[in-house]
């Protein structure tokens, strides 16, 4: 069953940057792969069916959109619904904030895939990931393929953007110099590479990537060895999120001791104590 139009309704979700994308705009296609009721690994949403979905970048941006910002919609084409199909999932997100979290998550997922593999391709260490921060503006809802392909926009569309704020500050306004910053540019903050390296860990950690993250860490553990004179015997963290973002914070605290003119090797709370807060303070990963 269609729509006027011919065509099933596609579920969608559309997200406005604060940033451009260096992605050439377009369609892309997204292979789901084989029937499966686990999560798909790009998208996080449960598959019945085979098929593929689409992310559309630079299409459809909406009225008063400002200048310097990107959109991008991740459709999922692989499961075309029916109208009554399309009500039910309008419903389940205007009463299901996890649902719509997943969502949000799935479309950072797809576009943090594409930037990944532009930053491989171009040799551009400057194309980061994006996160919840990046979003000006999130909106899901029920279209027709060839409308959402010219940019057309749901009527009952919701505006789920994280934190009910149609207007977040924009990655400029984010880096503005504060305290530590005019420190730091004054010559009185001592910056140390391992830190730099540290950074890494963790974006790759938060990102799934963990393997990598582990290497990063050891590189950045032996890196600020060398930096602060010191040495730690303590054992590779095994490869699990909560763990690698745990051994990050301990050498970071190291740090913080070290810059404050306290002993780095003096451990100020214990491990057990930052991995619960870690756990408070970290969001599920959902793609």
């Amino acid at each position: 069953m269609s729509d006027a139009t011919g065509q099933a309704p596609l579920a969608y979700v559309r997200v406005v940057l604060d940033r451009p994308l260096p992605i050439e705009p377009g369609r892309y296609v997204i292979p789901t792969g084989e029937p499966t009721s686990e999560e798909d690994r790009f998208t996080g949403v449960a598959r019945g069916v085979a098929g593929a979905d689409a992310l559309l970048v630079g299409l459809g941006a909406p009225d008063g959109t400002r200048d310097g910002v990107a959109v991008a919609t991740l459709v999922r084409a692989s499961e075309p619904l029916r109208p009554d199909e399309a009500a039910a999932q309008r419903r389940q997100w205007k009463g299901d904030r996890d649902e719509v979290d997943q969502w949000v998550g799935a479309a950072l997922a797809v576009l943090n895939r594409a930037l990944r593999a532009y930053r491989v391709v171009q040799r551009d260490p400057y194309a980061i990931d994006l996160t919840l921060e990046d979003l000006e503006q999130v909106a899901v809802g029920c279209l027709p393929g060839d409308l959402l392909s010219d940019g057309e926009r749901d009527e009952q569309e919701l505006d789920v953007t994280p934190g009910g704020r149609r207007r977040r500050r924009n990655a400029s306004e984010r880096a503005r110099p504060g305290a530590v910053v005019a420190r730091a540019l004054a010559g009185e903050l001592p910056l140390l590479e391992g830190e730099e390296l540290l950074a890494a860990a963790v974006r790759e950690a938060n990102h799934g990537r963990l393997r990598g993250a582990g290497a990063i860490l050891q590189a950045a553990r032996g890196l600020l060895e060398r930096e602060l004179g010191l040495r730690w015997d303590a054992e590779p963290p095994a490869e699990e999120r909560e763990a690698l973002l745990v051994a990050c914070e301990e050498l970071q605290d190291a740090v913080d001791r070290w810059r404050a003119g306290e002993d780095p090797a003096v451990a100020a709370e214990p491990a057990p104590s930052r991995l619960a807060r870690l756990r408070t303070r970290a969001q599920p990963r959902r793609a």
